[in-house]
């Protein structure tokens, strides 16, 4: 099965929190996209977080010198993996994640330039 994703994904490794209900989990971006992200979830318990539900993803972007908040759908979850669907974010947080993009894209950019 072949895979359509609408946006580029981009490694971007950077730690966060989700905000699931009434709790905060420590997680890791992994990977992330105008979409959605995936994220390593650390030393979690949950048992009732899963697919359809919805969080909050929390990051910091240390370059904007910006906390990012997104309202995310899981739409996966397994092992200590989460993929989630952006939901409901406006305009100052779509140009923070446009900034991030495009950053990414640049260091991949650079670094296939020079052979790595």
């Amino acid at each position: 099965m072949a895979e359509k994703r609408e946006f580029s994904r981009i490694t971007y490794v950077a730690g966060g929190t989700l905000q699931y209900r009434d709790t905060t989990l420590n997680c890791r971006l992994e990977n992330i996209s105008m979409s959605g992200a995936l994220v390593t979830i650390r030393n979690s318990t949950i048992t009732d977080f899963q697919p359809g539900n919805i969080c909050l993803l929390k990051l910091y972007d240390e370059l904007e010198d910006r906390h990012i908040t997104i309202e995310a759908l899981i739409a996966h979850y397994a092992f200590a993996y989460a993929g989630l669907t952006f939901i409901n974010f406006d305009v100052a947080t779509q140009i923070s994640l446009e900034m991030i993009m495009e950053r990414g894209n640049n260091s991949v950019s650079q670094a296939s330039s020079f052979g790595i």
